[in-house]
């Protein structure tokens, strides 16, 4: 992984941007002049302190606090800050990412006299500030358009930043924005690196388990208050479409319990400007993932569907070239499969799943409510004639490992002796 001093200052000077900073905390940073919002978009990047060299896509800069809201890439968490003189020393963690831990010192951020902040990083002598690369700030923009972040003077607004807290009570919050709504509920799957904890009405879900003879995975729904820890994907049902009424608390970082089971994973970036960072996009393999969306018959579930995925339509040449490759979305969580799962899979609570059939006697191939030599017969010509009905082959299923084969009938041979 590269040397990333180009989001250490990116994030340094988001910090001199708040007229009054109160230390640790969650915070977004938004050019004073374009007012355009800082994301993090990519865990590498480089600068170079004694020459003009910078590679800088790894933070992109994008127009409308609407957008911000419900990105989390938007958010920052100021994680060290020691105040020297009129400047803080700061640390910065964001999508996964430390910056020290990454560039090996901290950034700066000294308040402006128009009561900016600026941020820059030194080094023997040597300091480079960060600036909205944008050489005509009052020129209009579109939500989604994004300025690239560099180090070269512009003027001094566009190297100031504001630093702004972010608050449940303000109007600079974190939401959830659904992606798919099913039979009237509104879901996301959801992938962020802070914990959070959801607002009344919200539910977050793990998926326990993978039925593929079933066509089914089985979800579970965590407990209402319990908070999300960092780095756990869930499957969000929100309130509204209104992302005001979707409304996230962030917590401080820390050890919260984790769901004992969940067959989700997530990924943070999908950025089609760093085609040489191997963590910029996540490719999708239909072999071992599905993704949240409808059923062929409208019901929820995780499915094999390009129509869901990411197109990256940006290549070497410019906009507008499919390269033909599919990516998951940024901070989306996703299943993870084995490899003989079908293309779609019907999601159903745990209580739905138990429901679905009737629990079977491993072993009693014959149904007669015992295990023993009998079963190991009938299970035998089962399986040199492929005759077995369902829930004969649910039974048959010894090993439970989804076939039913002759290792089946030697383990229950076994397993009758040894009574």
């Amino acid at each position: 992984m590269k040397r990333l001093l180009n989001l250490a200052l990116l994030l340094l000077f988001a910090m001199y941007t708040f007229p009054q900073i109160s230390g640790v905390g969650y915070y977004r940073v938004c050019n004073a002049q374009t007012k355009y919002y800082m994301y993090v978009t990519d865990n590498t990047g480089k600068i170079s302190i004694q020459t003009t060299d910078a590679e800088m896509g790894a933070l992109q800069l994008y127009k409308d606090q609407d957008l911000a809201i419900t990105n989390p890439a938007s958010v920052i968490y100021f994680n060290s800050v020691q105040k020297s003189g009129s400047e803080y020393i700061c640390n910065f963690e964001a999508q996964g990412v430390d910056v020290v831990n990454l560039i090996g010192y901290h950034v700066h951020v000294y308040p402006t006299s128009a009561g900016h902040y600026q941020v820059y990083a030194t080094s023997s002598g040597m300091t480079k500030y960060l600036d909205d690369e944008n050489t005509n700030a009052t020129i209009p923009s579109y939500l989604g358009y994004f300025h690239s972040v560099g180090t070269t003077k512009k003027s001094d607004l566009l190297r100031s930043w504001d630093v702004l807290p972010i608050s449940t009570s303000s109007n600079n919050y974190v939401a959830i924005k659904p992606t798919m709504t099913i039979s009237g509920r509104h879901f996301a799957p959801y992938y962020a690196s802070y914990p959070f904890t959801l607002s009344q009405g919200m539910k977050a879900y793990v998926v326990t388990k993978i039925d593929a003879e079933k066509k089914v995975a089985v979800y579970a729904a965590l407990p209402d208050g319990q908070v999300i820890p960092a780095s756990t994907p869930v499957l969000v049902e929100c309130v509204s479409t209104d992302v005001a009424q979707n409304k996230i608390t962030l917590q401080k970082p820390g050890q919260y319990k984790t769901p004992p089971t969940n067959l989700l994973k997530g990924v943070y970036f999908c950025n089609d400007f760093r085609p040489n960072s191997k963590d910029a996009h996540t490719l999708y393999n239909p072999q071992t993932m599905r993704v949240f969306g409808t059923t062929s018959d409208g019901k929820m579930g995780f499915v094999n569907n390009g129509s869901l995925l990411h197109v990256n339509d940006y290549v070497s040449n410019g906009w507008d070239e499919d390269d033909g490759k599919r990516y998951l979305h940024a901070n989306q969580a996703y299943l993870s499969i084995p490899s003989s799962t079908p293309d779609e899979l019907t999601l159903l609570s745990e209580e739905e799943y138990a429901a679905l059939a009737p629990s079977v006697l491993r072993g009693d191939v014959n149904g007669d409510g015992k295990v023993n030599m009998f079963d190991v017969q009938v299970l035998f010509t089962h399986v040199l004639s492929g005759t077995a009905n369902q829930l004969q082959l649910n039974a048959a299923d010894y090993d439970a490992d989804g076939k039913v084969l002759m290792l089946d009938v030697q383990k229950l041979f076994i397993a009758v002796l040894s009574k």
